[in-house]
């Protein structure tokens, strides 16, 4: 049923503000700007992700793949790519100006670029940015500093002392996977995670304790909630953005709606979307009881709230993934503009994903659209906002920031010291989240599945499975929830993909095969929760990474935009249903994962594990491969086996310490006959450094406290005093899945060779169709 504006009012109140009214617009005037900017999206790019006005006029805007452009004050746009710029990649996700002036864009796998001017520099994994994904990055009004949310916790630039700061869970951050950052007028940090809560940290004791405030760990069944005491008050631990307005108000955009603070996230309301009710109505087991029946108080027009911004009548804009976007007035808490569109369960048009606000200095609202480009609000805000707000700087500091100082061997030595500390081993069936790994995509083949690897559906209905050791086993499964007689579903998308990177090199026929399993969620309603795909893992005695990988070869069409999905690790159960009621191991979520992620999780063996991509009520849940690697366990005679499918040929990290080969070797074993002796002692170093390394994947808290030490010894062998071989360096990137030029050369003549080996080892398949 669809209500009229004029007719429909909604009795729920958001937080203290009170209640939000559906009632028409009033008669503001709109009147076309003569200075709006226009955008060409076919041309500029379509997938835009986030929008900045800087300190000189200049309108800034990050896109997925087109790199970003600036439109100076003249009306003309540039591009900043990475063929005619020093910046990392061409697709970015987050944008920010520093006091200093300089524009910092967050990159989508090499860190951040700053600006100064002039010219752009990136800071990366082998430069000292710790997290290669750089979501969003904020600049805190107390001392100037620039902080980032990354894959890898946050990392702060101090402008002062010139260095970076990384935090972590190992140093008390409660989740890695950071979102969003936002500070109060006292410095306050507010860091919104994507599947942990919101993380709270106090400028005065420089941001040594966070405190959490989460959600339940399902939607609620109510429409609202109110004067919710932390540490709960959230509708939802899915966070997407979050916002500090002017008056230190705070307001997280989730999955299941907006959440409200007015004192610093010591008490929290929240208000749903319209389609909350049909979300209760689609759960599995049903709603809380058998007449329940969903009750007024909705104030949003969707759950799903993508970003927030105020504008400069103080107006509070909300985004949404299927419904536009909307705009309410904190003074008369009367929405005042959209939200006339429902939520279309069956996905999002390119006009409707909004992933950014702008405030214009002409006072116009520049709007973010995921597919849509960049369009000029419908609404206008009544003021006109400064030209140059007193923390934009209107010219630029023409001074790049330092790289982080590479760490000497004895600041490796110590922290070492505190890993040897750590002495209980990791529980038989435990598993931790491990992280995510935006630079192989689907050059695995070596990096991943070197136990057992599983492409799916990559000869539909059946898959590619790889192994050395029949110890391991994968199988996959729809989720309990589902109609009678649905499946899951084995489906090929792409026979030959060429050199898509973001496609999975398949060794059975020699290309690239974009193939997956789906769990026909697209057959369900929007608001259906599931069905879901499951798989069942078993591994061995030992310690193992398992990993999964997200990524698809083209653009998505208007009802693949809004997939987001929660991947959870579960424990050993008979079944999917009894093992959807046990607590989750480890979490983590697959977002905006153009251009290919992996997952990956710690485990240990002998056990059975469930790992569940939940569709989280997007279009339906995809998932492409599956891989196992033993990281600490018993020798086995199947370690000792070249790769399957890659015949005789050893493809192995490079070994600085093997005799020097005299014929060169192949493309990824040449070994230099030139080292010095004091490259060999290096290497010898270094070899006893990853022994403990690896072995800290065995005991709690390992995986954990041993990442930010991994990329400091890689960063210090990258230091050119320390004169590492050529050898040795290409081991360490080999081990941290980072990726050169020359590495991804290297792997495609490896894989060409191994190809050409298994062939001649079995003349009888060739020509056979895989």
């Amino acid at each position: 049923m669809r209500f009229s504006l004029s007719s429909f009012r909604v009795l729920c109140c958001l937080g203290g503000l009170g209640a939000l009214n559906f009632v028409a617009p009033p008669g503001r005037a709109a009147s076309p700007d003569a200075s709006k900017v226009t955008w060409d999206k076919t041309r500029q790019g379509a997938f835009v992700t986030e929008t900045l006005q800087d300190g000189a006029g200049r309108i800034w805007v990050a896109t997925e793949d087109n790199g970003v452009w600036m439109r100076d004050q003249s009306g003309s746009w540039k591009q900043f790519t990475a063929s005619n710029s020093a910046i990392g990649d061409d697709t970015f996700y987050a944008l920010a100006q520093d006091r200093q002036g300089r524009i910092w864009a967050g990159t989508s796998r090499h860190g951040v670029s700053v600006f100064d001017g002039k010219k752009w520099r990136n800071y990366d994994l082998e430069s000292g940015v710790l997290g290669e994904r750089v979501l969003d990055i904020a600049v805190s009004p107390v001392d100037g500093d620039v902080w980032m949310a990354t894959n890898l916790g946050t990392l702060r630039y101090r402008v002062k002392n010139d260095d970076w700061v990384p935090r972590t869970r190992a140093n008390g951050l409660p989740s890695d996977q950071v979102q969003s950052l936002a500070f109060d007028s006292k410095g306050t940090l507010f860091a919104a995670t994507q599947c942990d809560g919101l993380a709270i940290a106090d400028a005065k004791d420089s941001y040594a304790k966070w405190r959490r405030v989460l959600g339940s760990p399902r939607a609620p069944t109510e429409p609202f909630g109110n004067n919710l005491k932390a540490p709960q008050g959230l509708p939802s631990n899915l966070l997407n953005d979050v916002l500090v307005t002017r008056d230190d108000t705070v307001l997280v955009a989730t999955t299941c709606g907006l959440a409200k603070s007015a004192d610093g996230g010591a008490t929290w309301s929240y208000a749903r979307g319209r389609d909350w009710g049909d979300k209760v109505l689609g759960r599995w087991g049903g709603p809380p009881y058998a007449r329940w029946r969903a009750k007024a108080g909705a104030t949003l027009s969707e759950d799903y709230v993508t970003c927030l911004a105020q504008d400069s009548d103080g107006n509070l804009w909300v985004g949404h993934r299927r419904t536009g976007y909307e705009v309410f007035d904190p003074k008369t808490n009367v929405r005042i503009y959209g939200g006339e569109k429902d939520a279309a369960p069956s996905g999002a048009s390119h006009s409707d994903y909004v992933t950014s606000f702008l405030t214009l200095s002409t006072k116009r609202v520049l709007v973010g659209f995921y597919g849509g480009g960049a369009k000029p609000s419908g609404f206008v805000p009544a003021q006109q906002p400064p030209a140059t707000p007193k923390t934009l700087a209107a010219t630029m500091t023409p001074l790049m920031p330092s790289p982080a100082k590479p760490p000497t061997f004895a600041e490796i030595e110590v922290e070492l010291n505190n890993i040897r500390k750590l002495q209980t081993p990791l529980a038989v069936g435990a598993g931790v989240y491990e992280g995510e790994d935006w630079r192989t995509q689907g050059d695995w083949l070596g990096r991943y599945g070197r136990q057992y690897a599983l492409l799916c559906a990559a000869l539909a209905p059946l898959d590619h499975i790889i192994y050395k050791d029949n110890a391991y086993d994968i199988q996959g499964e729809i989720g309990a929830h589902h109609t009678r007689d649905d499946g899951l579903r084995h489906f090929v998308a792409l026979e030959n993909a060429g050199d898509n990177l973001r496609v999975l090199y398949d060794p059975i026929p020699g290309y690239r095969r974009e193939a997956i399993w789906d769990d026909h969620g697209e057959t369900y309603a929007g608001e259906f929760e599931g069905p879901d795909v499951w798989v069942h893992i078993l591994v061995p005695e030992g310690v193992h990474r398992i990993s999964a990988y997200f990524g698809t070869a083209g653009r998505p069409d208007a009802v693949n935009l809004v997939r987001d999905y929660l991947v959870e690790l579960k424990p050993d159960a008979k079944t999917t249903s009894k093992a959807d009621k046990l607590p989750s191991l480890a979490t983590t979520r697959v977002r905006n994962f153009w251009g290919g992620v992996h997952k990956s999780f710690v485990v240990r063996g002998p056990s059975i594990y469930w790992l569940k991509v939940g569709k989280n009520n997007s279009y339906n849940a995809i998932l492409q491969g599956l891989f196992i690697d033993k990281l600490v366990g018993p020798h086995t005679p199947f370690d000792d086996q070249s790769l399957a499918w890659m015949g005789r040929y050893r493809y192995e990290a490079p070994d600085p310490l093997a005799p020097p080969k005299t014929d060169g070797g192949t493309a990824q074993t040449a070994i230099s006959s030139t080292r010095s002796d004091a490259q060999r002692a290096l290497s010898q170093k270094a070899r006893l450094w990853e022994f403990w390394l690896d072995g800290a994947y065995g005991v709690n808290s390992g995986t954990l406290r041993s990442q930010k030490l991994r990329l400091m010894v890689l960063r210090a062998l990258n230091d050119p005093k320390n004169n590492a071989s050529p050898e040795l360096l290409a081991r360490w990137r080999w081990k941290e899945r980072v990726w050169n030029d020359d590495d991804r050369k290297s792997w495609r003549v490896a894989m060409k060779e191994g190809r050409e080996a298994m062939l001649t080892l079995n003349p009888h398949v060739r020509g056979v169709e895989f």
